[in-house]
């Protein structure tokens, strides 16, 4: 009986490293036991914590792309808005220099004849936020300012137009300008420039 144990035992001993060997499924042990192993994946604790990480930082992300998108297109509007009012401003500036016989019965028109003798009038539209010219003394007016522009104020101020005033006359123009998209809702554009004209008063 005793040799009979003794080898059981020896047989039991022996069979140990043979299951190692052998192998068996990765969630078991030789014994057939579950493993208690971690490694071969995550608890749900840690795939929420990681989904939400993820979720956060693809939503700061995702926002400063947008506001970067938002600020470009605002910032391109405001470069062809200042572009298209500066070049109306060039263009009366310089009939203005060849005019003559300035006059302003009111602060947002100017009046006065051109060198090719055609009596113009400037004035803003304050309705429908534009810049307006007439060749025909007032009669029929044109829309110089593009359709994505905005001309809030427009302030002619004349001096020097007296005849016994030793001056020469001088046109101050002011004007503030902003987008009619959202993103220009708030940011307004102040411009002044004053002309001379070429011919001295008589």
């Amino acid at each position: 009986m005793k040799i009979l144990k003794s080898k059981k035992s020896v047989i039991a001993r022996s069979e140990r490293p043979a299951c190692r060997q052998a192998g068996v499924a990765i969630s078991r042990d030789c014994f057939g036991r579950p493993r208690n192993d971690r490694g071969f994946g995550f608890t749900l604790p840690e795939l929420l914590v990681s989904m939400g990480l993820f979720i956060i930082v693809i939503s700061i992300v995702a926002g400063a792309f947008v506001n970067s998108l938002r600020t470009q297109r605002a910032t391109v509007e405001l470069i062809a808005v200042n572009d298209n009012v500066s070049l109306i401003l060039e263009q009366i500036a310089r009939e203005i220099r060849t005019g003559i016989g300035f006059s302003s019965f009111a602060p947002t028109e100017l009046r006065f004849t051109n060198a090719k003798s055609q009596p113009v009038v400037y004035r803003h539209g304050a309705e429908s936020g534009v810049i307006e010219k007439s060749i025909d003394g007032g009669i029929s007016f044109e829309v110089m300012t593009a359709s994505n522009v905005d001309v809030k104020r427009m302030i002619f101020d004349v001096t020097g137009t007296a005849s016994l005033d030793r001056l020469q006359p001088r046109v101050t123009i002011s004007l503030s300008v902003s987008g009619r998209s959202r993103a220009l809702e708030n940011n307004v554009t102040n411009m002044q420039t004053t002309i001379s004209p070429r011919l001295l008063d008589s």
